[in-house]
């Protein structure tokens, strides 16, 4: 889990901490702090610092200024912090540190795309810079993807994000071992190993391990060899992630416009409308039909036009009449496993 910005209640210290504990102990002054209390210290702080700072930005129009709300206000404010970093912008519009904030701000929000400022960091930054900057970015990119649960679309993106970014070859082995752990992970809870984009995502981020690693240096190498050397790019099986002898059983499959819409195979609507299917739609010739013939259509659609805005806006008013119709019916909106049929 991403840590949280606070401040102690006692010396101020900046801190990071986790939401989850009720309580720390600052290692500054080793004072004992409520975490709620020096979460809450920290957002009160920022807010009246930046309500401060606007006096001075509006006259003075202060690039750093603008630059270190926009660092300050993520995870705190998005909006606020947006308009931050697009005042900044305005000032600096080649600042590298800024792409890579928007990148950061541009993941949450569905009207724009963080590969395009990923791209812009990888053609401002540095060059002496550039790993250092990509690993961070890379790194946040991909924790707030596990935070928020790795979708379909999430997945190529976070193979993207590698492809994209100019991470040293020790960096980018690790972070497709990210990957390949985060997939397990994912089809072990969803029952989704027969996925054809989560197969051949997982070989990919298998593909780039092997391939990274040979450039790496001997002591990395050391470390990480034997756990190289167990990689396989057969393919994303049941075995593979549970330990067992169980042979792959072919599932229903995944809901791809839904998908899509809502940003999660996992989540309550995607849930409700899985369990329609299995159970209502499945349940008859012609419904088995339809199924077939979105699965034979709908990955194409989605490949095409699932990250772009009007994809999402056509569908998901559609999406959300019937996930309250098929709710008020007494179809079920809580995590499920997908059913044999």
């Amino acid at each position: 889990m991403p840590l949280t910005k606070a401040q102690c209640t006692n010396c101020g210290s900046a801190l990071e901490v986790d939401s989850s504990q009720e309580a720390a102990v600052c290692p500054y002054c080793n004072t004992p702090y409520i975490v709620e209390k020096a979460i809450n210290n920290y957002t009160t702080n920022v807010t009246n610092n930046i309500q401060a700072q606007n006096v001075t930005i509006v006259s003075g129009k202060d690039f750093d200024q603008f630059l270190q709300s926009a660092k300050a206000l993520l995870g705190v404010s998005h909006k606020q912090g947006l308009e931050a970093c697009n005042e900044a912008l305005s000032l600096q519009p080649t600042n590298y540190e800024v792409w890579a904030l928007l990148a950061k701000y541009w993941v949450n929000d569905t009207g724009k795309s963080e590969i395009d400022a990923i791209k812009k960091v990888v053609e401002y930054t540095p060059d002496d810079r550039i790993a250092d900057v990509s690993k961070d970015l890379i790194n946040y990119l991909i924790d707030f993807r596990e935070e928020i649960g790795l979708s379909l679309d999430a997945i190529d993106l976070v193979n993207d994000y590698l492809v994209l970014t100019k991470l040293t070859p020790e960096d980018s082995v690790l972070c497709a071992f990210r990957i390949k752990t985060l997939i397990e992970e994912k089809t072990k809870k969803a029952n989704t190993y027969t996925i054809p984009e989560l197969q051949e995502a997982y070989k990919k981020a298998i593909e780039r391990c092997k391939n990274d690693f040979e450039k790496c240096g001997t002591e990395f190498k050391n470390e990480y060899e034997n756990k190289i050397a167990d990689l396989s790019t057969d393919g994303l099986t049941k075995t593979h992630n549970s330990g067992t002898n169980n042979t792959t059983t072919q599932k229903s499959g995944g809901c791809y416009v839904a998908t899509a819409v809502y940003g999660s195979y996992d989540c309550p609507q995607v849930w409700t409308l899985r369990r329609y299917r299995d159970y209502t739609l499945a349940e008859t010739w012609y419904g088995r039909a339809f199924i077939h013939t979105y699965y034979a259509v709908s990955p194409t659609l989605v490949k095409w036009f699932g990250k772009t805005a009007w994809f999402r806006k056509l569908w998901q008013p559609k999406l959300d009449r019937m996930v309250e119709r098929l709710n008020a019916e007494g179809v079920e909106n809580t995590p499920y496993a997908d059913r044999d049929w």
